[in-house]
């Protein structure tokens, strides 16, 4: 009977530890929810990056056109350069250079020129315009894009994880079969870009899917066709160790509409300021 106090309190302390595995077990759960939260976390987190981009558009021909880029990326203030893989050079931020983006062709006629981030010169063929560098475009997207769903349970999935180019991951599909086109009449001063961003859409998809020549190409009253959610299948593979995205692919009714793939990434590096101007060395502005 001397024990009896003793082996109460054993079983009281056993039963506090069980509970509390049981509480951390709970909190480690992975699933769609969990994984989302996280991933919108570390990306409200980022303040910097390196990485290449590789990535396939699909262009108005109906083919895939790939490529990749050497990037810097810094989030306020705004600053991205870019090298192509041909060598050309881009430099901008929204209060630099008048808002023009800095380009250095690597091509006849050798020299720099200033160029309207959202003009048809440097828009021509692709998907997103340089604004749209880092991960804060696509996590708002990808958040509306969330919002969106009926279902999130059954449209929204956990597949596991994955390995990825060296990295481990959370495979995160999204999935939308209502997937659609539907009509809107374009409001004064809207072109595709600004229609697009109020709907969380892909610009290039719109202009695609109404067979205009340029995000210009609208006029007020005009109707245009736009995407009910950013693709009919999102898969996304997120890194584990900084919850941010290595893999992004959509799909659309046809099939691939768009991949990239974020290669040698690095988040939150010290990235000097003199990085961001024209004057760095090994830059050719």
């Amino acid at each position: 009977m001397k024990n009896i106090p003793g082996r109460i309190l054993s079983l009281l302390f056993a039963g506090v530890i069980f509970i509390s595995l049981s509480a951390e077990r709970t909190t480690d759960v992975v699933n769609a929810h969990t994984v989302l939260d996280g991933l919108f976390k570390s990306l409200a987190s980022v303040k910097t990056l390196t990485y290449q981009l590789a990535y396939a558009e699909r262009k108005d021909d109906g083919k895939m056109r790939k490529d990749t880029s050497q990037i810097k990326y810094q989030k306020s203030p705004f600053r991205v350069y870019m090298k192509m893989a041909e060598g050309a050079e881009i430099l901008w931020g929204p209060d630099m250079n008048d808002g023009e983006a800095l380009v250095h062709p690597a091509a006849f006629p050798y020299i720099n020129l200033n160029l309207d981030p959202y003009g048809n010169t440097m828009r021509k063929n692709q998907h997103h315009g340089i604004e749209a560098s880092g991960f804060e475009y696509f996590g708002g997207v990808l958040q509306n894009g969330v919002k969106k769903v009926a279902d999130f349970d059954n449209q929204v999935l956990y597949l596991g994880d994955i390995a990825f180019n060296g990295y481990s991951c959370y495979n995160i599909s999204v999935i939308n079969p209502d997937f659609r086109y539907v009509p809107y009449v374009a409001q004064k001063g809207e072109n595709l870009i600004a229609i697009a961003r109020k709907f969380s859409v892909d610009e290039y998809m719109v202009q695609l899917h109404n067979h205009l020549g340029s995000f210009n190409d609208v006029k007020e009253g005009q109707t245009v066709y736009i995407p009910s959610n950013y693709g009919k299948i999102l898969s996304l593979y997120i890194e584990k160790t900084n919850m941010v995205p290595v893999l992004i692919r959509v799909e659309d009714e046809k099939g691939l509409f768009e991949e990239y793939r974020f290669l040698h990434l690095k988040v939150n590096p010290d990235i000097p300021a003199e990085e961001f101007t024209k004057s760095y060395k090994g830059y050719h502005f």
